[in-house]
């Protein structure tokens, strides 16, 4: 019988994660996928998990969303002022669900701002 240790689990739970992200990415975003392979998509997508994380965020929806910024602003979105504005602000960091709200209506203006000057 096969035992697996907690480390391994974590592994395994981890690709299980990524996995799903891959998959989101993939229906949302084909194109770019399509252009970057399945070798430079799986490497953007854990880059962009372990860059979530270092702004303290860990449920899946909170990624998720971080994951989706990564693909529509790119991959230093979060060092741009509108967004590092906001990841930064440490008040919000005990209330990520109304962090991530933020974050995610100042995606939307800054998307409608780039339209406008389009």
């Amino acid at each position: 019988m096969f035992r697996i240790r907690p480390e391994q689990l974590e592994i395994l739970t981890e690709s299980g994660f990524e996995g799903q992200i891959i998959d989101h990415v993939r229906e949302f975003f084909p194109e770019a996928c399509a252009d970057l392979g399945m070798e430079r998509l799986w490497i953007l997508v854990r880059e962009a998990i372990k860059q979530a994380r270092a702004h303290g965020l860990e449920e899946g929806p909170h990624i998720c969303l971080f994951v989706d910024l990564t693909f529509i602003f790119g991959r230093d979105f979060d060092s741009q002022p509108w967004a590092e504005e906001i990841l930064g602000d440490a008040s919000l960091a005990v209330q990520r669900d109304v962090q991530m709200l933020r974050l995610k209506h100042a995606a939307f203006d800054r998307l409608d701002a780039m339209e406008t000057h389009a």
